[in-house]
């Protein structure tokens, strides 16, 4: 995992509001197949690189991290984000945006947190 990701599961996996719902089920990219719920998953979407006038080599990033907190209602689902996002911000976690989402074939719901995180 790179900086940004390793500070996001040490983070969440150190924060006990966090774990005290999903437990250790906290994954980088996505949650297994197999995987209990409710459970967290974190994906980097995109990385913007920090440029100077001074040179073409980048002197630091800032990802994008989509945070899918996964519980069966969407009620539960926001429980989760608001506990993973009053873990996040206090360590130089950036919420950019927040959206629920729906699957249809497993009644799941999540909430997405959007984050940016300066390396």
């Amino acid at each position: 995992m790179a900086v940004a990701e390793e500070a996001l599961y040490s983070t969440l996996t150190g924060a006990a509001p966090v774990t005290a719902i999903v437990e250790q089920r906290i994954y980088p990219d996505m949650i297994p197949q197999d995987a209990g719920i409710p459970a967290i998953a974190f994906l980097r979407t995109d990385t913007e690189f920090i440029n100077t006038i001074h040179g073409a080599v980048p002197v630091g990033s800032s990802p994008l991290i989509e945070v899918s907190c996964v519980q069966t209602s969407r009620e539960l689902a926001h429980v989760l984000a608001n506990a993973v996002q009053a873990a996040i911000a206090p360590e130089g976690f950036t919420i950019d945006g927040r959206r629920s989402e729906q699957d249809p074939e497993t009644g799941l719901w999540a909430t997405v947190l959007n984050v940016t995180f300066n390396e």
